[in-house]
């Protein structure tokens, strides 16, 4: 686990709010501070995207009146197998909580790989660990007092001594911001 200060807060929560460069990534939860609270709770309610046998009727009266309905077509999309919503689907509902002319007082989002990334990037960092022993790769992004900083997390779904992995994943995460064009520095 490290901690990431982010020198840059202005073109990290331009990638953040309006890029794709954090768009991989699921979300767990997220929670924002503005003119009031907002907390988002990134598991995914999978009846509500269930098709509905009247969605073709609703999305054509919704279309008659230049509305656009809540259905599944634009979710299903950005959504995996996962049990958490995407960053790209909640992205731009984050973005409008916090856009403004002020900055938010604080927010918090929580980012993680999902399983089939995680069981990827496992397997490249430590073959011989056992399947089931890492449970979720995350990045917590948090903001407060007028900083911004990353912090890597790794939840293990049974002990281990090994923490390659865990030194695997911050060095990604380095590298992750490196290549995006984002400046941090540890502490």
């Amino acid at each position: 686990m490290i901690a990431l200060k982010i020198e840059d807060l202005k073109e990290f929560t331009k990638q953040l709010f309006t890029g794709e460069t954090f768009d991989r990534f699921l979300v767990k939860e997220a929670a924002f501070s503005t003119f009031c609270s907002f907390a988002i709770d990134g598991e995914l309610k999978r009846g509500f995207l269930e098709e509905d046998p009247d969605s073709s009727a609703n999305s054509a009266a919704a279309s008659a009146d230049n509305i656009s309905p809540v259905s599944s077509a634009g979710i299903t999309s950005s959504v995996s197998a996962d049990r958490f919503a995407a960053w790209k689907l909640l992205r731009p509902h984050c973005f409008q909580i916090i856009k403004g002319k002020q900055l938010p007082e604080s927010f918090s989002v929580v980012l993680k790989l999902p399983a089939a990334g995680t069981e990827k990037f496992v397997r490249g960092a430590a073959p011989n660990l056992a399947e089931g022993t890492v449970s979720g790769l995350y990045l917590n992004i948090r903001y407060a007092e007028k900083a911004l900083t990353c912090v890597t997390a790794v939840s293990y779904g049974q002990f281990t001594l090994d923490k390659s992995v865990e030194r695997e994943w911050d060095e990604s995460i380095r590298k992750f911001l490196k290549t995006a064009g984002i400046a941090a520095m540890e502490g």
